[in-house]
């Protein structure tokens, strides 16, 4: 998937980064411009920072065979059932939308389906592999009774830990005086003339990827539980820490059934990305 990869990309390069950066790695000529943030929050510097203080590798680009990687969803897989005594994946159908034309594309050698602990179950389920019972029960034909399909899913919490920022956050994005309007209206114009500033982040600007059992990171003698392994290999992370310039938190609100529904993002998170949506960083970076 490397090169294609490549085809798709068409990188920015950002003189901080210059020195990690494998120009190898990148493609140029794609349609999707792809880059590093020309404005970097400090409170992000230091949570890389401290990151490699306690010896969790530093990785400059997430998007290469050193990061973790996926691929496009798909409307279902599709199977050879006649060559063989088993099924075998031969290719994908997609589509755009519902309601829009299936297409398909076969594959050469073999499909690889990595579509997230959710996408990747539901897949399988459409293109007919999974509990026999159960497809027929919403009409799928069935390519291979696996019942173990989408069951035994493990949740997937997070803990947020919240605190000010006095100074450096850009609250102003949604503001509360007249001077924070000004800055907003500064950080506009800057963003549109340059890409530059504080509306050129994608908030989320920093991570780490580590597992629960990293003796370097969590000792033996300091954590003796041992934890059940739900990753796919040795080597896949199981932990994601995060550093977000901007909080979240959760909304309740009652529905007509008298069931609760949140919204995780906040008025502050969700004019942010309205804005971001309307200069058009979306398609940027």
């Amino acid at each position: 998937m490397f090169r294609y990869f490549r085809k798709m990309e068409k990188y920015v390069p950002n003189p901080g980064y210059n020195k990690e950066i494998d120009p190898r790695a990148k493609g140029f000529d794609g349609p999707v411009k792809v880059g590093y943030f020309t404005s970097l929050h400090p409170q992000c510097e230091d949570f890389v920072t401290s990151c490699t203080n306690i010896n969790i590798p530093f990785n400059p680009d997430f998007n290469t065979s050193k990061g973790t990687r996926g691929v496009s969803r798909v409307t279902r897989i599709l199977f050879d059932t006649e060559a063989g005594d088993a099924p075998r994946a031969i290719g994908v159908e997609f589509a755009k939308s519902k309601s829009s034309p299936r297409y398909r594309a076969y594959a050469q050698k073999e499909v690889i389906l990595s579509a997230g602990a959710i996408h990747s179950p539901h897949i399988l389920l459409l293109s007919g592999v999974g509990d026999s019972d159960h497809l027929k029960e919403v009409k799928v034909d069935v390519v291979h009774d696996l019942p173990s399909v989408g069951s035994r899913l493990v949740d997937h919490p997070v803990v947020d830990l919240t605190f000010k920022d006095k100074g450096t956050t850009p609250t102003f994005i949604r503001p509360h005086s007249l001077l924070e309007v000004f800055r907003l209206l500064s950080a506009v114009v800057l963003y549109l003339t340059t890409r530059t500033g504080a509306l050129s982040t994608n908030v989320a600007e920093a991570a780490a990827f580590i597992r629960s059992d990293d003796p370097k990171l969590f000792p033996p003698e300091e954590f003796p539980e041992k934890i059940n392994d739900t990753t796919s290999a040795e080597d896949s992370p199981d932990l994601e820490l995060f550093s977000t310039i901007l909080g979240y938190k959760v909304v309740y609100r009652p529905t007509a059934d008298g069931k609760k529904t949140y919204d995780a993002l906040n008025r502050t998170m969700a004019f942010t990305f309205i804005l971001f949506t309307q200069l058009g960083s979306t398609s940027h970076y």
